[in-house]
């Protein structure tokens, strides 16, 4: 069954960026929106700064990203390359739902500098442990990523190494899913305002990147997760508390957590429109309710086959965002 088609518009008129002949040419743009769209008084998101280092990335830098394709068709998933610590260049998963970047346990990663142990909470609530292991050098693509520690675990069996949020903490970041490129930039404050991500799901610090999103005039706070590949999934607590707004299809798993765990999911029909800053989805959008763990201070997950629809340009030093559709053909 072909996957149902996502019509994104803009509110207040239709909004097209031109596209870019060059990263130059996209950070000229966006600041020229930025003085159009001045971004409101941000909410600060603590960027786990005890493990960072005070320099970010000077310049512009371009790095590709590299879809992950699924078995029926259509981007699942994004790498990106990566090395630590000046070893041997590896495709990493970027996973934003995970505050922590992290490698396996392999000849390369067992010669880090243990510096501690640690832990965070998969999607299904079971407590991940593993190492902290010193980092004087992490690069993505070319991007130097100023990260004083990294995470090791055995449990990486599946990947290379993972990028998390705690990379994108401190950058000005676009994320051009039209030109498959991920740019790290001077930039400005643009778009709309970072919600906080205050949650309990490790003891590194919060550095999720946490956006509003309204479904008929209810804001939800919600993780922007390249790591899901649903493009919405919500606290069924909350599904069940406005079961007016959703057509109910059936029950499903929503995939594997980071420990291996499967996720029971309730899949429904959304009967009304979906706002994400000055975009907006269509009534019909199929999404998941799963039973969030408790601790988890967010009611909804934007995911991978929602985000690629358009792109995403991130300031996290000012707290700032703003999400626009590819330019036309």
């Amino acid at each position: 069954m072909k996957q149902r088609v996502i019509w994104l518009v803009l509110l207040f008129g239709v909004w097209r960026v031109p596209a870019f002949a060059s990263e130059q040419s996209a950070i000229k743009r966006l600041q020229v929106l930025a003085a159009e769209y001045p971004a409101a008084p941000m909410v600060v998101v603590n960027p786990a700064l005890s493990r960072r280092r005070e320099t970010p990335a000077p310049k512009s830098v371009t790095v590709p990203l590299r879809f992950n394709y699924g078995y029926f068709g259509g981007p699942k998933s994004m790498n990106v390359p990566c090395a630590f610590n000046g070893g041997a260049r590896r495709s990493c998963f970027l996973d934003t739902g995970s505050m922590i970047s992290a490698v396996p346990e392999d000849a390369e990663s067992l010669g880090y500098p243990k510096v501690g142990r640690s832990r965070m909470q998969a999607a299904s609530g079971t407590p991940l442990l593993f190492d902290l292991v010193a980092t004087e050098k992490v690069m993505i693509g070319d991007a130097a990523i100023p990260l004083a520690s990294i995470g090791r675990s055995a449990a990486i069996t599946h990947q290379e190494g993972m990028i998390g949020s705690d990379a994108l903490a401190d950058q000005v970041v676009l994320f051009d899913f039209e030109k498959k490129v991920l740019i790290f930039s001077p930039g400005g404050a643009i778009g709309q305002k970072l919600g906080k991500a205050g949650m309990g799901r490790s003891d590194l610090g919060d550095a999720l990147l946490i956006i509003p999103l309204s479904i008929s005039l209810n804001t939800l706070s919600t993780m922007w997760d390249t790591g899901v590949m649903n493009p919405l999934t919500l606290r069924q607590e909350w599904i069940d508390q406005h079961s007016q707004l959703f057509r109910y299809k059936w029950d499903s798993t929503a995939g594997m957590d980071a420990a291996g765990h499967m996720i029971q999911s309730k899949s429904y029909e959304l009967l009304a429109p979906l706002d994400i800053g000055q975009l907006y989805v269509a009534p019909g959008l199929l999404v998941y309710g799963v039973d969030f763990p408790p601790e988890y201070d967010f009611d909804a997950i934007l995911g991978f086959d929602l985000l690629k629809q358009c792109n995403w340009f991130f300031d996290l030093p000012n707290r700032s965002w703003a999400a626009f559709l590819p330019a036309p053909d």
